[in-house]
């Protein structure tokens, strides 16, 4: 059984990462309930229900594997990271969503923020940094659970990641 506050308190960061971080223009209300979702998804689904901030098999002291909740690896961190600062409209808006300590790991740079998003007081900041990722692959994010899923497959885990399609769409339905 899944933590319900862990749930609720992922769900209501996916809502407010999925209204607040996007380049130029605000979603609509409709786009925004699709990323939120997308995020939810790729959350109960690389973290096993809820269940590790730390990808298995790596130990936590390291810097292999992935990290967060959203189970992002190093250079798609580094990759967010150079995202906000070449979009400074974003980044105002995402320095209000952050807490101080999530500023000072991103001012001090990967290594830090690597360390902040394995704990609970990241969360936010592992949200945002999915996010961005998100913002950085082709197409809009489906309508749909099932091609969400499939896009969730084919950007976040790739053909060469071990889990199916499935694995993001039932990870939601069971949670959600």
């Amino acid at each position: 059984m899944t933590n319900t506050p862990v749930k609720a308190k992922i769900k209501g960061l996916c809502y407010t990462v999925a209204a607040t971080v996007y380049p130029k223009l605000p979603p609509s209300y409709r786009y925004a309930d699709y990323t939120a979702r997308l995020l939810f998804m790729t959350a109960a689904h690389e973290s096993d229900s809820f269940k590790t901030r730390r990808q298995y098999g790596f130990n936590a002291n390291t810097l292999g594997g992935a990290f967060s909740f959203w189970q992002m690896e190093k250079t798609a961190i580094k990759e967010a990271l150079q995202w906000i600062e070449k979009n400074f409209d974003a980044a105002q808006r995402i320095r209000k969503l952050l807490q101080p300590e999530d500023l000072q790991a991103v001012r001090s740079g990967y290594r830090a923020v690597l360390k902040r998003i394995q704990t609970s007081d990241g969360d936010m900041l592992a949200c945002i940094l999915a996010r961005i990722y998100y913002l950085q692959k082709p197409g809009a994010i489906p309508s749909t659970n099932i091609e969400r899923a499939r896009y969730a497959k084919k950007y976040w885990n790739t053909e060469m990641g071990k889990a199916d399609y499935l694995d993001y769409a039932n990870a939601f339905t069971r949670l959600w």
